[in-house]
């Protein structure tokens, strides 16, 4: 079974489609194309995926160099991106750090600008704030990377119900990528941390009728915000799934 399973994942299959082009594939195959769906065979080869610019260029050029295409909504990146290259992991890592510090700097903010340590004469508290601050930010990245590891395991899980190729490779190249969503969520709770925003907030503290006192309105629209960024990584993960469901990894040399 395993011996099967391998040979599976090394056919040459039509990214449009996910037909089987397995000994249609040659040197003088330039003009001929899928006989499922018209797609040129060309496109479906792994040499034609060149990386996008984190896979190509990586650091900090790359990584921005992929977020103004994903904010430019280019779909030409989800062809472009190589099968599980290796830094995509790091990629997804990067963002949920990222997204950890964005929150972090609205509490940072407070802090400097704030009465956070006008007020504040002891070492020991000013210490104790910088220890909430670090934990803040290991809590919220540690959040975002659990839920970038369950969209992993999910579309991989239902990417072999319905017959998709979602490898290991293909499911972190689409996560690491989609990723780059959990930074709306860190930039929006990071406004929220602000204290100007959170104490003229009109809605702080509503009075529902179906509900006994008030509830704290503040939460809620914190909540509202990290939601916002799960909906835009959840976008983007739907739009690399749907490109790169029948990926060919690099392996593939027909």
């Amino acid at each position: 079974m395993a011996k099967r399973r391998v040979e599976e994942d090394r056919r040459l299959l039509c990214e449009g489609c996910g037909y089987d082009l397995t000994g249609l594939a040659g040197e003088g195959d330039g003009g001929r194309a899928c006989p499922e769906c018209g797609r040129g065979i060309n496109e479906s080869k792994p040499v034609h995926r060149t990386g996008t610019a984190w896979q190509r260029i990586g650091g900090v050029r790359g990584w921005w160099g992929s977020l103004v295409e994903l904010v430019r909504g280019n779909q030409q990146m989800w062809e472009e991106a190589r099968v599980g290259w290796r830094t995509d992991r790091h990629l997804a890592l990067f963002n949920a750090v990222a997204a950890g510090g964005l929150v972090v700097a609205g509490l940072v903010t407070n802090g400097i600008f704030g009465t956070s340590f006008r007020e504040v004469a002891e070492v020991t508290v000013v210490v104790l704030i910088l220890f909430w601050w670090v934990l803040v930010h290991l809590i919220t990245t540690s959040l975002v990377l659990i839920m970038i590891w369950i969209e992993h395991v999910g579309i991989r899980f239902f990417g072999k119900r319905r017959g998709w190729r979602i490898s290991e490779g293909v499911a972190w190249t689409v996560v690491g990528h989609a990723s780059y969503g959990w930074l709306v969520s860190g930039v929006l709770c990071g406004v929220l941390m602000l204290e100007p925003v959170r104490m003229n907030m009109p809605w702080r503290d509503m009075e529902l009728p179906f509900l006994a006192g008030h509830i704290d309105g503040y939460l809620i629209t914190l909540i509202g915000a990290a939601l916002w960024g799960m909906i835009v990584f959840e976008i983007c993960v739907y739009l690399g799934v749907r490109k790169m469901r029948y990926a060919n990894p690099p392996t593939i040399t027909q």
